[in-house]
């Protein structure tokens, strides 16, 4: 049976997707990802998801991807700013991180997709604006490639 990590936040969206998930007779496993150094509020937060997980018969991981973060979106996002850009954070993350090293690091935990809670089901069709006001960050094309990996929202299974 293929495995499904579900990235947990700590929010009802994330726990209900990895809940629907599993009630659909999916073989389901938690993660939580570190992308800043982890505070101790952070560690409380992180303690109760794998509470959670443990309580309802799921495995859990937490995985510390902050130095990559930091190389990846932070230091980036600095630079562009720095030479009077207007960076988007967002548009580096998704791709690099969400979509890129986590999705990584769960196929190396034995999973074969990753899900998330996050609701808008259509992401692939996400756009703000027209022309040069466009925003398409959500869906960068890096993301596209990899993006029928990942499932997304609490709808239909």
């Amino acid at each position: 049976m293929e495995t499904i990590a579900v990235a947990l936040s700590g929010g009802a969206d994330s726990l209900l997707s990895l809940l629907l998930l599993r009630d659909a007779g999916k073989d389901v496993m938690g993660v939580h990802a570190h992308f800043l150094p982890p505070s101790e509020q952070e560690l409380a937060l992180t303690d109760a998801i794998a509470s959670t997980c443990h309580s309802l018969g799921i495995a859990f991981q937490a995985i510390d991807l902050h130095c990559e973060f930091e190389a990846n979106v932070i230091a980036p996002f600095l630079d562009g700013y720095r030479r009077g850009l207007t960076p988007n954070p967002c548009a580096l993350c998704n791709p690099t991180m969400k979509f890129g090293l986590l999705l990584e690091k769960v196929r190396t935990l034995g999973a074969t997709t990753l899900a998330t809670g996050v609701l808008p089901l259509k992401r692939l069709a996400f756009k703000i604006g027209e022309n040069e006001w466009a925003d398409t960050s959500m869906v960068a094309d890096d993301v596209q490639v990899k993006f029928k990996l990942a499932l997304t929202g609490v709808g239909k299974l």
